[in-house]
């Protein structure tokens, strides 16, 4: 009786029931009862749904019990309590897939451990496999990435490294891992799959695990070259679009659209992920999906669109995030929703949005876009005039990015804190910083090349130093290459204040123009920004 109760971290009686001959069942019922008498079991809801379930009182209890019981019976029981749950569940099986999987996992284990290495054992480890496969993807496709990672780490592991089944969810589980913050083990992951596939001549495994590292290594590697990764997305692209593979299709856009907003194109980026949208949605692709709408919504916000129009788009987004249950998606469009009213000056609604959604990233378990949120949440406070707030956000934020190996949110950071430690008269501080995004930041990244162009002017300007003009033109000459609107017009503000007494005739140029770009955007307070420059900055 012990060992078929001890199988299971909660248990029903009928799973103790369908485990035993019939003979026993009656000593079994009385065996239960009066473990229950002596408080060594407890009732609880079962897992299966049901009101008649049982747990230990303690864990070590638990652990006990089941240490106690031979590895081979243990084996046979987890195999048993697996058919068990298939043959109960009937229709509702896939909803236990994590369940049955990890009994499955189990009972491969210990026949493993024990020599059996036949061909019953490798049927565990397949049927374990595509019950933790097919767990992990529903936890992608619902946005909880420590889950689809816990999970899809179990299933490759029942695999053969050149197994083509683990090859072809290579690239879910790297993302997962990125995700949850181990950017390391992603990316030896997806290196490992692209060398066996090509290897297998598994060219359509190999691709896939292309496109998701190169994202990763837009994350996390100071290095990364964006033009090499989006040719190498744009050949993936050839290769599934002659398959008529329309996920991969989908995956492969979408790595272009973010190679192009790494570069700050922001709206060839939006072009490129409606693109892929197309694929995705004929896919049936959620993963993919999600992200796209991610990036669309963080397009609203930094691109040339109408802050009105895109905050519209974007809630609308947020709704079906909501509706979908795509937590995930919900909290990083949340932060954009949440930045676009920042840049209209309404702060409180701004930090409400942003905080909600570091809440919700902080739950799932996405360390990255917990702290890439800092961000949107530093800059609100810097906006609203508290110095103190911003600065204590943005170091948190790159301290803890540093600590997890992630660059480039780090760098871009790292140029907004050294920015905003010159206008907090820190310039020690804003020293250390530029050298952080100097040694973080990829040459390729756009937003970290013009903030630390733009931070190196400006700390300049405080010393007095008359090179700091050449900083700050340098800055806008980047930054006038895309169409990041918010940074161009803070551009041309740090600008004008440079040449304000030098060339007031200019400074007045640099002012409407910012005054102008902040208007077509509807960002009211960098237009205040523009205008608080001087007495005699045009209203206009």
């Amino acid at each position: 009786m012990e060992a078929a109760a001890v199988v299971g971290e909660v248990f029903d009686r009928s799973a103790v029931r369908a485990l035993v001959p019939d003979e026993s069942a009656g000593r079994i019922e009385d065996q239960l009862g009066r473990l229950l008498l002596k408080d060594v079991l407890r009732p609880v809801p079962s897992d299966l749904g049901g009101a008649d379930g049982l747990r230990f009182r303690h864990i070590l209890l638990r652990d006990a019990a089941y240490d106690a019981i031979p590895k081979a019976e243990r084996a046979s029981l987890h195999e048993a309590f697996a058919g068990h749950l298939q043959a109960s569940l009937a229709e509702r099986t896939t909803e236990f897939d994590e369940f049955i999987g990890y009994h499955l996992e189990q009972a491969h284990r210990m026949r493993d451990e024990l020599g059996l290495h036949d061909e019953h054992t490798d049927s565990l480890a397949r049927s374990a496999f595509e019950h933790l496969r097919a767990a992990g993807l529903r936890a992608a496709e619902r946005g909880d990435a420590p889950t689809a990672a816990t999970l899809l780490r179990h299933a490759v592991d029942l695999r053969d490294p050149d197994d083509d089944d683990r090859l072809e969810i290579a690239w879910v589980l790297g993302f997962a891992l990125a995700d949850s913050g181990s950017l390391s083990e992603a990316r030896e992951l997806l290196s490992d799959a692209i060398v066996r596939g090509d290897a297998a001549d598994n060219e359509r495994a190999a691709a896939y695990a292309r496109c998701a590292m190169a994202t990763v290594q837009m994350l996390g590697s100071s290095e990364a070259n964006v033009a090499d990764l989006k040719t190498a997305a744009e050949r993936a692209l050839a290769l599934f679009e002659a398959d008529g593979d329309e996920r991969g299709q989908a995956l492969a856009w979408s790595t272009i659209a973010f190679g192009q907003w790494f570069e700050e194109h922001v709206e060839e980026s939006r072009t490129s992920a409606e693109r892929a949208m197309v694929h995705a949605r004929a896919a049936g692709d959620r993963v993919t999906e999600g992200e796209l709408l991610g990036l669309i919504s963080a397009c609203n916000a930094l691109g040339p669109t109408a802050l009105d129009e895109g905050i519209a788009q974007s809630e609308a987004i947020l709704d079906e995030a909501r509706a979908t249950g795509n937590r995930r998606l919900e909290q990083s469009v949340l932060r954009s929703v949440g930045t676009m009213h920042s840049m209209k000056g309404q702060f409180d609604r701004a930090r409400s949005l942003i905080a909600d959604g570091r809440a919700l990233a902080q739950e799932l378990g996405l360390p990255i876009d917990y702290w890439a949120a800092a961000q949107n949440a530093g800059r609100n406070e810097w906006l609203a005039g508290d110095l103190d707030a911003a600065a204590v956000i943005l170091r948190e934020s790159c301290e803890a990015l540093e600590s997890l190996g992630e660059s480039a949110f780090l760098s871009t950071h790292s140029t907004m804190l050294a920015e905003l430690e010159v206008e907090r008269g820190n310039l020690s501080e804003a020293d250390r910083w530029i050298e952080v995004a100097e040694r973080t930041g990829s040459p390729d990244d756009r937003a970290t090349q013009v903030g630390i162009q733009k931070a190196r002017g400006l700390v300049l300007q405080a010393r007095g130093d008359p090179s700091a003009e050449a900083h700050l033109r340098r800055a806008l000459a980047l930054i006038d290459e895309t169409d990041m609107a918010p940074w161009r017009i803070d551009t041309r503000i740090a600008l004008a204040r440079w040449v304000e007494s030098r060339d007031p005739a200019e400074a007045m140029q640099l002012r409407r123009e910012a005054i102008g770009l902040a208007g077509s955007k509807g960002a009211t307070a960098f237009a205040d920004r523009a205008r608080a420059l001087s007495k005699d900055a045009d209203p206009t």
